[in-house]
């Protein structure tokens, strides 16, 4: 009799648990419902893409103390381990000369699931310039229909990956001067005037890109540039 009664304890035990693991799967899944997942990112975590973005207004940070709230951040300390974050934002540039101006900055930050498009005030209007900023990361954006895609100067150590930059008028990324030790990783960049642009700009690596239907596919003036495992198709001309 105390064997049996044991036995009928320990499986009502196990059902309790069993019960309980369900109900903590049933809650996750909830709560993962409106999310999609991907990922891994730089330092191995994986990011949630929030379907519906956020509308903002064009972003500027001229150093360090503006990475805020008033400017779209969300999280981080500027830490190379927890950078500052600007995420799921839809930005409608038109009228000005970027969606978001990072400039003067040396903290790392990342720009991440971003809709950046219409900016056209000047010819190097821009849906992301970065400007003397360092240590960025910017990933998995869409960024259209602006006078360049994305536009830096004087701007080293930065990662510039699974974005989607297509049909911008003029560029779809351009390195203006001064930018080194950058990488331009599995980005997709179409329908731009020239795809990539690398002018005085060296010690820089392209990898894993498809550079699709531009006027022109890369150009450069640069020396030390790394380029690897490209896909270039139906670009009127494929190198300048």
């Amino acid at each position: 009799g105390g064997f049996c009664m044991k036995r009928y304890i320990n499986r009502m035990v196990h059902a309790l648990h069993m019960k309980s693991v369900m109900c903590m799967l049933l809650a996750a899944g909830i709560l993962l419902g409106g999310i999609a997942m991907v990922g891994p990112a730089k330092s191995g975590e994986v990011d949630p893409i929030v379907l519906a973005l956020t509308p903002h207004v064009p972003i500027r940070i001229d150093s360090d103390t503006g990475f805020n709230a008033t400017n779209g951040v969300t999280g981080g300390n500027g830490t190379v381990w927890a950078p500052w974050v600007i995420e799921n934002l839809d930005i409608n540039g038109t009228g000005n000369s970027s969606c978001i101006y990072i400039g003067n900055t040396t903290q790392h930050f990342t720009i991440r699931n971003c809709t950046l498009h219409g900016a056209n005030a000047t010819g190097n209007a821009c849906g992301i310039e970065l400007n003397n900023a360092d240590n960025g990361s910017i990933f998995n954006n869409i960024i259209t229909a602006n006078n360049k895609g994305i536009y830096m100067s004087v701007s080293s150590y930065n990662s510039i990956s699974n974005n989607s930059i297509h049909s911008n008028n003029n560029c779809g990324i351009d390195f203006a001067t001064s930018c080194h030790h950058n990488n331009i990783g599995n980005n997709t960049i179409s329908y731009n005037g020239v795809g990539v642009l690398l002018w005085g700009s060296d010690a820089n690596d392209l990898f894993f890109n498809t550079i699709d239907s531009n006027e022109l596919g890369i150009e450069k003036d640069a020396n030390s540039i790394t380029m690897a495992n490209n896909t270039m198709l139906n670009n009127s001309i494929l190198l300048g």
